[in-house]
């Protein structure tokens, strides 16, 4: 076996870290229910406060993407 003379560095490398918390969603109005949700990767977290807002129910994102202009129109985003 032959010996080999190396030498080594170390370099500072910014890799994004994501981790998955807890998520939960209901409806508050006009009755309460739980929602079953999933947060998408590298989502911004909410506040301890949460939020309050409307819902919009698209199938899949095709269908979203058909719709973003309408929905940024009314107000939603």
């Amino acid at each position: 076996m032959q010996e080999a003379n190396l030498t080594t560095s170390t370099h500072d490398c910014m890799v994004p870290h994501w981790e998955r918390g807890e998520e939960s969603a209901e409806i508050v109005t006009p009755r309460q229910q739980k929602l079953t949700i999933l947060s998408l990767g590298s989502s911004p977290n909410t506040t301890a406060e949460g939020i309050t807002a409307q819902v919009l129910v698209v199938k899949d994102y095709n269908e979203l993407d058909q719709i973003k202009d309408q929905v940024r129109n009314q107000g939603i985003q």
